[in-house]
């Protein structure tokens, strides 16, 4: 509807799709109307090179009016230590006992066809393969958003099982993430 009402109002359209994924899910005919639909907007912003790959495999061409723009912001980094401060406590003990110290984040626990889509069930094998050369390892998993909480309890389920639960660290929290991965060794993005 508002792609018509544009030649009648006569103004531009500018999309911004951070997260097509979805589209591998669609039947043909769908696609096709998504691609049509696409062609007619003035003015396509996609978010990463994940986001521009849906559209190459996935056949969406667009006007000439397309760009790729990046994930995320750059950090204040004068608010670091603010930010670090918020944490809590048994974050803190965690980072300061953790050698070598990971992490890995996800905006919310996301599975898609069953498939966890940040990873944190690769973390968790990851953790239990490397904690026989080094006991002392740590990983924090932050996540901004719990929306899978059955699949939440049974990932806690497995860590408790593996015996991992001294070794990662589930950071349920809004607040910034950054300067986490700044104190880590390594960061995973699975």
């Amino acid at each position: 509807i508002t792609v018509l009402l544009r030649f009648v109002l006569e103004f531009k359209i500018t999309s911004i799709d951070h997260n097509c994924r979805v589209l591998y899910n669609y039947s043909e005919f769908n696609k096709k109307i998504f691609r049509i639909l696409t062609k007619k907007i003035d003015h396509v912003v996609v978010i990463g090179d994940t986001t521009n790959k849906c559209y190459i495999d996935n056949k969406v061409t667009t006007k000439k009016n397309y760009s790729i723009e990046s994930p995320s912001l750059p950090p204040n980094i004068k608010e670091e230590h603010n930010i670090y401060k918020k944490y809590p406590q048994s974050l803190h003990n965690f980072i300061k006992t953790r050698t070598p110290l990971l992490t890995a984040n996800a905006f919310a626990l996301t599975l898609i066809n069953n498939k966890d889509l940040y990873g944190f069930d690769m973390c968790i094998d990851l953790i239990k393969d490397l904690k026989a050369m080094h006991p002392n390892i740590g990983l924090i998993f932050g996540i901004a958003k719990n929306k899978e909480k059955k699949y939440l309890e049974k990932l806690k389920t497995i860590i408790k099982d593996l015996s991992l639960e001294k070794n990662i660290f589930i950071f349920i929290s809004n607040e910034e993430f950054w300067p986490l991965i700044k104190r880590s060794d390594i960061f995973l993005r699975p």
